[in-house]
């Protein structure tokens, strides 16, 4: 009975040390793949005259974007009839658990400058959430290359010990 609850003790731990790396990647790459999208949609609006909404839809078929869960999320409730406005919000929500509380913030407050303003208003928005978005990258990407192999090391580290306190 021992070797099954330090076994099950091991296991557990070993899992969240993992699941807890995992999750720091995937902010990183969340955040990525939100710059990217915020500096396409820079250059889309300076060089087309195609509408977000539109934008939006097209940029949701191609690569990296075809597997980004934000932009999938936005493609669907604007093909549902949402606003722009609603549909960013709702990819925000869907990303919000990765996203720390004054990025969402700035996200937010893009999505209502994005439906409401004229074009340089919306360059001007995108522009000063980029630079928020790169600032958390970088950190994010910092933290990463430090935090990822520690919450291994950790959850290894805490499955020895609880698998040896409980035998």
């Amino acid at each position: 009975m021992n070797w099954t609850a330090a076994t099950a003790a091991f296991v557990c731990s070993v899992a969240a040390g993992f699941f807890a790396a995992a999750g720091r990647t995937r902010r990183s790459k969340t955040l990525g793949l939100l710059v990217l999208l915020l500096q396409r949609m820079k250059l889309e609006l300076s060089f087309s005259r195609v509408t977000v909404p539109d934008m939006l839809s097209a940029m949701g078929t191609e690569q990296p974007f075809r597997l980004f869960g934000f932009l999938g999320v936005c493609k669907a409730a604007l093909e549902s009839g949402q606003t722009l406005c609603g549909a960013w919000r709702l990819a925000v929500d869907s990303v919000q658990n990765l996203l720390l509380p004054w990025e969402k913030a700035h996200l937010l407050q893009l999505a209502a400058v994005l439906g409401t303003t004229d074009l340089d208003g919306q360059k001007e928005a995108i522009e000063g959430t980029l630079q928020v978005l790169q600032t958390s990258l970088a950190d994010a990407q910092s933290q990463q290359k430090s935090s990822v192999s520690l919450c291994r090391v950790c959850g290894l580290c805490t499955g020895c010990v609880l698998f040896i306190m409980i035998l």
